[in-house]
């Protein structure tokens, strides 16, 4: 039982700690989107300097592959908080901004302060979201930063994967933990009900034992009056035989007797066990009776308070009786 419990305590603290590993990355995901926000918006802008046309036409860079999207499960596990999720003006891919400290972000803040730093495009250029302050090496840039952000998204979403099995296989050894917690229990209360109706027909039979033991000692004081009986008359016996002439005649008279005394010590003996097997049959018709009789008056009680209340026409020494 304590193992049971032992072990249930550890689950909950390590759902505990699940659930608090969980909730960080969901406000680190919820950052990574303002931050996604913020950075189209401002790639959407006016300071923003497009990539120059070229004269000749380029060859079309290769797409790049399809990125899976953040998905959480539709119903997260017990206990949990579902992450919420929307969707984003992405190009067929997900993007991501690095975590604090690292090269991706500094990266991302140094072209964030050349974006800003650029002059809009004056009204008179024949393209207007051209610039030909830009160069070819900005868009290998900003692709090459599409990628870092994509491969770090990547990773975050491998990590809140992990993290969501990890948690839903401790709810799964937590529920064992609470089912097998259950069971014990039950079998406890069990056990504690067989254990205290050994104790009640333990002490029943104590009872009935101690009544058996009481007749078996009377009887045994009366087997032993008529033993010593018994040994006193063949002494006379033997005495009157040796003093007269005719002591075998005596003798065998008194061993006939003795022979009746033994006799009667079997009458004795049989009728005390018949006696003490009357009594347990005696003890068990009482308790049938009593048994039936408890029913009888349950049965005539519930009758008796389902009938209509009547008026008494009794003495009025019967009246207080007659109002209950």
């Amino acid at each position: 039982m304590d193992r049971l419990l032992e072990r249930e305590r550890k689950l909950r603290q390590l759902n505990e700690q699940l659930d608090a590993r969980k909730s960080r990355a969901e406000s680190h995901a919820a950052q990574v989107l303002q931050e996604q926000e913020a950075y189209f918006q401002r790639m959407a802008g006016p300071a923003l300097e497009p990539l120059p046309q070229p004269e000749a036409p380029m060859a079309a860079p290769e797409a790049a592959p399809e990125q899976p999207v953040l998905t959480v499960p539709a119903t997260p596990p017990r206990g949990r908080t579902p992450l919420r999720t929307a969707a984003r003006p992405t190009t067929g891919a997900v993007f991501a901004t690095a975590t604090p400290g690292s090269p991706a972000s500094s990266t991302l803040a140094s072209m964030r302060h050349s974006l800003a730093m650029s002059p809009p495009q004056s009204s008179g250029s024949p393209h207007p979201r051209t610039s030909s302050g830009s160069s070819p090496g900005s868009a290998a840039a900003a692709m090459a930063q599409v990628s870092v952000l994509t491969r770090e998204l990547q990773a975050m979403q491998q990590r809140l994967e992990s993290v969501m099995a990890e948690s839903a296989d401790k709810d799964r050894m937590l529920a064992e933990s609470e089912a097998e917690l259950k069971t014990a229990l039950d079998e406890n209360r069990r056990a504690a009900r067989a254990e205290q109706a050994l104790k009640t027909a333990a002490t029943k039979a104590q009872k009935v034992a101690e009544e058996a033991r009481r007749k078996a000692h009377a009887h045994a004081l009366k087997a032993s009056s008529l033993q010593s009986e018994l040994d006193k008359t063949v002494a006379d016996s033997r005495a009157r035989a040796s003093k007269a002439t005719s002591a075998d005649v005596r003798l065998n008279r008194a061993l006939e007797e003795a022979e009746k005394v033994k006799a009667e010590l079997a009458e004795a003996q049989a009728a005390a066990r018949d006696d003490a097997a009357k009594f347990r049959r005696e003890l068990a018709d009482r308790d049938a009776s009593i048994k039936r009789l408890s029913k009888q008056r349950t049965e005539l009680l519930a009758a008796f308070k389902k009938q209509p209340p009547r008026h008494c026409r009794l003495p009025r020494t019967s009246l207080r009786a007659c109002s209950r």
